[in-house]
């Protein structure tokens, strides 16, 4: 069968019949556009042809393609509640909660006796931590339970280093390299050593024979030198490359379908170069992507580093399978690290997440906006207890003594966020049912119907059965046409629904539209391009009364200070707030960058706990406002005139300014 997918701008509508299209090649033109805002229409022509019959036989999930989830062991669930600490029994308790949130397999932090909480300090690679089977549950009775429900397991391996303390310290010192990883503690292994080779290959083999389904291999790209450092060098590099992909045949040999996935935490370029060890890697960009589809509302670039990603490691190796995530125990919660304030902004990152082509990956709690604090050292921060009803776990007990709390978007526990329709918990288990419902979302080829930059962004899918997937990361109700054998299968509105008329599809902001496709398909539309996608300060009238001067403060004082940020249809990137006191010299408020903003209607909230003598806020762009004077205390309202040149300008208000579209 032929397919043709194609995304018209209503320009190049009357230019279709004399198209030619050959076949895996695409087109994309720009079409004019308006200021303000930049609105575009684009087209953009692809043909592919797709070898399977045309029938509704449904696609079957795959051992390997599947939404991935994260978790931590020791702070998952507590099982047998008897030390505070997680357990195998925990996580049985939860399958239900996993496999509700349409979860297909699971990677478990290192699993076996170890020096440190945190178990990447191997102690002995063939045996299990006792802590955590206890309430009768195994580690054999948890691949029992996660199999009878069709959930993968996949253990991290720590094969870089091992702990200090591990046996092979006296009986093979040879091999070892000298080096340590990662702040001392954990000597790297010499793998130009034929012996550990085998016996690493060995090991793994074992633990696939007792039923794990796949590894996540640890600081993968350092096998050779390193010594901890995050830059990598080519030649040892490729000298990683050729022992993965030795070890990743061999693993094959044991078990077809194994699933393999390595840490490359360094630059995009090494992640799609280490496909070459026919193994797949973790994408540590796709967060920055989702992050930046946020703030700037641009669906295109998104679909652009996505697919253009996707094509560059399946050209590498024919099975790869692209890996994305928004958080993980090493580069902390999306929404902390994103500064993500809003629900339907962290429901729509996670939903770009678990879209995205190939597989995805959930660390537990980002399903509920988790973030989490603790006293002592950073990464603790963000591998806070689960804050399930019944289960939850105690930091104190494990985290070398440190305590910690957990929060979520809705202050809920993860049980109450499970039962509500509206959670992001609700949210992110329909995006990822409907991807399992449609496996071929996971592994059909995908190529980009989108233009440079725009709000409306769009990629077709070319598998057994075909999709087209469309996403506004605006924050404006925009509309799209199609012509063609086509039907809505995929509403995944943040707020709101699709609206369907015939082949029109009016697409709710922050929103993913799913459609299947047949034969030969035509969307149009238009879509705003640059930072914002609809009307700034301009467009508005205020009424509240003006604050022409604020009174410089000089000391430190307790009295609360609001501020509202005029934002309009996010004419503005979200913005940032910085505050301090004038008292021999500047004094942060907050920490740097300051206090979190919150998306409310056409404001971002922000709430100081201390006074200030100076404000200023930051479009994400380099531009500031003016250093600007306010009262210890109290309520101010801030419209911005202007978004361009050095500095942000504006009029404060002491009331509501009420703003009315003109």
């Amino acid at each position: 069968m032929k397919t043709s997918f194609l995304f018209l701008g209503a320009s190049a509508l009357l230019a279709l019949a004399a198209c030619n299209t050959t076949p895996s090649q695409s087109s994309v033109s720009k079409g004019t556009s308006s200021e303000p805002p930049q609105v575009s229409s684009y087209s953009a022509e692809v043909s592919f042809s797709e070898d399977s019959e045309e029938d509704d036989t449904p696609t079957p999930m795959d051992n390997t393609h599947r939404t991935w989830y994260q978790l931590l062991v020791y702070s998952f669930a507590d099982g047998a509640g008897n030390d505070g600490i997680g357990d195998f029994k925990g996580i049985v308790d939860h399958l239900d909660y996993l496999q509700d949130l349409g979860v297909g397999g699971l990677w478990l932090s290192p699993i076996h006796p170890a020096a440190s909480y945190h178990g990447y300090d191997v102690k002995d690679y063939e045996a299990v931590n006792s802590v955590y089977e206890k309430g009768g549950v195994t580690f054999e009775k948890l691949l029992e339970e996660c199999h009878k429900r069709d959930i993968k397991v996949a253990l991290d391996m720590v094969l870089n280093h091992t702990s200090s303390d591990h046996p092979w310290r006296n009986s093979h010192r040879d091999w070892y390299s000298g080096e340590t990883a990662f702040g001392g503690g954990m000597p790297d292994l010499n793998y130009d050593k034929g012996e550990l080779r085998k016996e690493i290959k060995r090991i793994c083999r074992n633990w696939l024979k007792k039923g794990v389904d796949g590894f996540r291999c640890d600081a993968a790209a350092w096998i050779y030198g390193g010594g901890g450092s995050w830059q990598v060098e080519q030649n040892t590099f490729q000298k990683s490359i050729a022992w993965w992909k030795e070890w990743s045949a061999d693993m094959r040999a044991e078990k077809e379908d194994v699933y393999l996935v390595g840490e490359i935490y360094t630059d995009l370029q090494y992640i799609e170069q280490f496909y070459d060890s026919t193994m797949n890697a973790f994408n540590f960009s796709a967060c920055y992507w989702a992050r930046d589809a946020i703030n700037n509302g641009n669906a295109a670039n998104w679909v652009n580093e996505v697919v253009n990603h996707q094509n560059k490691v399946r050209s590498k190796y024919a099975g790869a399978i692209e890996a994305s995530f928004l958080s993980n125990h090493d580069t902390g919660r999306f929404k902390s690290a994103m500064n993500i304030g809003s629900e339907v902004d962290l429901k729509f990152a996670n939903g770009l997440n678990v879209i995205s082509p190939g597989g995805s990956y959930i660390y537990y709690g980002d399903e509920l906006g988790m973030t989490g604090s603790s006293n002592g050292w950073q990464d603790m921060s963000y591998r806070t207890p689960m804050p399930f009803a019944k289960g939850q776990t105690k930091p104190n007990n494990y985290m070398e003594g440190r305590d910690a709390s957990t929060q979520t978007q809705s202050g809920k526990s993860a049980d109450e966020d499970a039962k509500n329709a509206n959670s992001i918990y609700s949210y992110t288990a329909k995006v990822a049912r409907l991807k399992n419902e449609h496996p071929d979302l996971y592994s059909g080829k995908v190529g980009s119907l989108s233009s440079g930059s725009g709000d409306i962004g769009a990629y077709f899918v070319d598998g057994h059965h075909d999709y087209l997937v469309v996403i506004n990361a605006g924050n404006q109700v925009r509309e799209v046409q199609t012509t063609g054998e086509v039907a809505l299968v995929g509403d995944l509105s943040t707020n709101g629904k699709i609206e369907a008329n015939g082949g029109s599809y009016k697409i709710p902001a922050k929103s993913i539209m799913v459609l299947s496709a047949k034969g030969t398909v035509s969307i149009n539309g238009s879509s705003a391009s640059g930072s914002g996608d609809g009307d700034g300060a301009a467009s508005y009238s205020f009424d509240g009364v003006v604050d022409e001067n604020g009174s410089n403060v000089t000391q430190e004082v307790s009295g609360e200070l609001k501020i509202h940020f005029f934002n309009a249809e996010q004419n503005f990137a979200k913005p940032t707030c910085y505050a301090w006191i004038d008292n021999n010299g500047p004094k942060y408020l907050g920490g740097w960058p300051g206090s979190e903003m919150t998306k409310n209607g056409l404001w971002y909230d922000i709430t100081i706990s201390h006074g200030a003598a100076n404000v200023i806020f930051s479009d994400n762009g380099g531009n500031q406002t003016e250093d600007l004077h306010r009262e210890k205390a109290g309520e101010y309202w801030f419209v911005p005139s202007n978004n361009g040149g050095s500095k942000l300008t504006g009029t404060w208000y002491k009331t509501n300014p009420n703003p009315t579209k003109k």
